[in-house]
């Protein structure tokens, strides 16, 4: 932690993919901390602390064997990149498959939350297609159906939406189609 001014400190920790910063404000009554996550993604708020002395909220003295300060957080988590899966038109990222689909050829695609339980959405598009959103039991896949209309390289791109809205990054499945 390093003190940047009277009262005000900033914490900077490196990772491989990002860094996280949290900035600290404190004063005698009260300490307030600001966590961010950088990466290539963008500046995400992660959460809010809040530390105030109990005399600001109550003047009364503390009874004994209290805590001195009381604590307040909010934590703003996002989901995790959705997975796709597809037996027609499997994952091209190592190239194109010998045994993919064919044009104008229907295929499944199962999106699913990557192990968070709180998913309740998925919104997904391709090359020829605008934004739909598919609703889901919370944590559960959704199966969608698509026919494409190009041959080669196709991008099928998928973000969730958790239970209090809160959407994951975009995950960009790369698969080939057959002419």
């Amino acid at each position: 932690m390093k003190h940047i001014q009277d009262g005000q400190y900033v914490s900077l920790n490196a990772q491989v993919d990002h860094f996280s910063l949290t900035l600290i404000t404190m004063t005698r009554q009260m300490d307030i901390r600001h966590s961010y996550v950088i990466s290539r993604y963008g500046v995400f708020a992660t959460a809010l602390a809040l530390s105030i002395a109990p005399q600001v909220l109550a003047p009364a003295p503390a009874a004994a064997g209290t805590s001195d300060t009381i604590r307040v957080s909010a934590e703003s988590s996002r989901p995790p990149l959705p997975t796709v899966v597809s037996d027609v038109f499997p994952d091209g990222t190592n190239g194109w498959p010998a045994d993919t689909g064919s044009l104008r050829q229907p295929g499944a695609f199962v999106l699913g939350p990557n192990g968070a339980d709180n998913v309740v959405a998925f919104t997904y598009s391709t090359f020829t297609s605008g934004p739909r959103t598919i609703e889901v039991e919370p944590g559960e896949s959704a199966e969608i159906w698509l026919t494409p209309t190009l041959t080669g390289p196709n991008h099928l791109n998928v973000f969730s939406i958790d239970d209090e809205g809160r959407r994951s990054d975009t995950y960009t499945y790369l698969f080939y189609v057959n002419p």
